[in-house]
């Protein structure tokens, strides 16, 4: 997502390879956590139902299916009719478009050229045309780094030739081997990297092996000489070009440095790893709206300066789609945020560029799509996520916590107004010792006296976040810090901000708990957010 910059992903037909296989045999490993024949069990349901398909839809779902999680596969082969799977179908590619807001789907067109080049880097001459290589090329692209591992022959050790793939954000290794001397290349289950078996079994691609790594085949029903025609793009002698630069490349060295491996062959001036910094708050909108706030951060080094006189200006437009659950389209914005610095501030860590959509939501989950492009240079990022717009109404409720770069009283008008506060964003969430964390909440439904007083308890909790991951160092942190305060106001709604000091608190990330209580009538409720603390 580095994050919110998402790797784009292709679509594939990716298995796994114990003893001879080919994309045709689909090979299942179950679950370390349940026995080998539940996993053969669940996975014979999907054979079956694939076997509904026609030829034309079997081939489309073949060259799909990595993508897609277990239920997601078993969901789509669970429809009855043609129409209702290309609905489907439509909706999954949409869902995978780098580029939400434009009518064109690179991320489509790269895949169907992936296709066509997996069958000519890494072919074999059963159906559909390429070794695993080919299905990690098509599902990630090019690794960052591609090495040849060459055979050795000894008294103690017989290995057979392979290549290693390395691929970056996350540092992935997959390793693949030439078991028969055959050329055809298949993944290792044995040998793949820890963190390759976490980014496979998130993307939904495989099962984590069995205790005794038992594995079986289930061989289709398409022989190996159906000819597949995949759709064709207008790239002229692109496949050709392609082929030569890879192949040739690789021809000459044992260890090829690839590059970017997120690069797109149709599209390689289609930059997604601008790096920028989202929060997507909710607060009362009132009438039971929800009024629903897109924060963005960018930092200036990130972007591409354009000279203006004695300036140094910045643009970029955020695109916001938003959808229900079932892609059904219920609001959009598209708005340009502009930086204005001084010429000497481009290599200043201290500037960024801000920016606030605001929508109004009735509550319910949605999804939201976000989109930044850098107007003077090709930088994108790409945000696509889950929110749900909870109800703020029917009780005491606590809004999002808005961490802020500053919270100040004012009379002039402000996109960052709330009530009478200029609330200015800081979705990276990042504060240097000694200055203060600074909070923003609006409190709801609270209970007022004759005379329209409220009155209600504050209290936080700062909780150290340990980095709990396989070799990490876990170093001695301060327990949680808690504190707290009364106050009250005038209605049944406040704005709350606060003032957190720094001084206690080490370098690294923290959980902000806020627990607000209805003094008349001992109500509680709670919200969290994170932050992080720099020397």
């Amino acid at each position: 997502m580095r994050w919110y910059s998402l790797r784009a992903v292709s679509v594939a037909v990716i298995m796994i390879a114990i003893g001879f296989f080919s994309p045709v045999s689909t090979l299942i490993i179950s679950s370390c956590l349940a026995s080998n024949s539940q996993g053969m069990e669940a996975h014979t349901s999907e054979v079956d139902l694939r076997m509904r398909l026609d030829l034309d839809e079997m081939v489309a779902y073949d060259s799909m299916r990595p993508l897609m999680s277990t239920e997601q596969r078993v969901e789509y082969l669970s429809l009855h009719g043609s129409s209702a799977r290309m609905t489907w179908m439509e909706k999954f590619w949409k869902q995978l478009d780098p580029t939400i807001t434009t009518a064109e789907n690179e991320r489509r067109l790269e895949h169907f050229e992936r296709l066509k080049l997996a069958r000519e880097l890494f072919p074999v001459e059963s159906y559909p045309g390429w070794d695993t290589r080919g299905d990690m090329f098509i599902r990630y692209g090019m690794p960052a780094t591609r090495q040849r591992i060459w055979a050795t022959v000894s008294q103690s050790k017989l290995s057979m030739p392979g290549e290693r793939w390395t691929y970056g954000a996350p540092d992935t290794t997959f390793n693949f081997i030439d078991n028969d001397l055959s050329g055809t290349y298949r993944f290792v289950v044995g040998g793949t990297d820890r963190d390759a078996w976490t980014v496979l079994r998130e993307d939904g691609l495989y099962e984590a092996p069995g205790d005794d790594d038992v594995a079986s085949m289930i061989r289709s029903t398409l022989s190996d000489n159906v000819d597949i025609s995949f759709e064709t793009t207008e790239a002229g002698d692109l496949l050709k070009e392609m082929v030569e630069l890879i192949s040739g490349r690789y021809g000459i060295k044992d260890y090829w440095p690839s590059g970017d491996e997120n690069s797109f062959f149709l599209f390689p001036d289609l930059d997604l790893n601008m790096v920028s910094f989202f929060d997507i708050l909710c607060f009362s909108g009132g009438d039971g709206k929800i009024r629903t706030e897109v924060n963005l951060e960018i930092p200036v080094t990130e972007l591409a300066l354009k000279q203006e006189d004695s300036l140094l200006k910045s643009e970029v437009e955020m695109r916001i789609i938003v959808f229900d659950m079932e892609m059904k389209e219920v609001a959009s914005s598209e708005e340009k945020f502009t930086l204005v610095s001084s010429a000497g501030a481009q290599s200043s860590a201290a500037y960024s560029l801000l920016g606030q959509t605001v929508m109004t939501l009735d509550p319910a989950p949605y999804r939201i799509w976000i989109e930044v492009i850098d107007l003077v240079g090709n930088g994108r990022s790409i945000l696509k996520t889950r929110k749900w717009a909870h109800s703020l109404e029917g009780g005491l409720a606590i809004s999002d916590i808005q961490f802020a770069k500053k919270v100040a009283e004012s009379d002039r008008p402000s996109r960052y107004m709330k009530n009478n506060l200029v609330v200015i964003p800081h979705p990276l969430h990042l504060y240097r010792k000694p200055f203060p964390v600074t909070v923003y909440f609006e409190v709801y439904g609270l209970n007022t006296d004759d005379e329209d007083h409220t009155f209600y308890t504050v209290k936080y909790e700062i909780i150290p976040v340990r980095d709990d991951s396989p070799g990490s160092v876990i170093n001695e942190r301060p327990k949680s810090i808690t504190s707290g305060f009364d106050t009250g106001g005038f209605g049944s709604t406040q704005p709350t901000r606060m003032l957190i000091a720094t001084g206690e608190l080490e370098e690294g990330p923290y959980i902000l708990a806020v627990t607000v209580m209805d003094r008349r009538t001992r109500e509680e409720v709670t919200k969290e957010s994170r932050f992080s603390i720099i020397e």
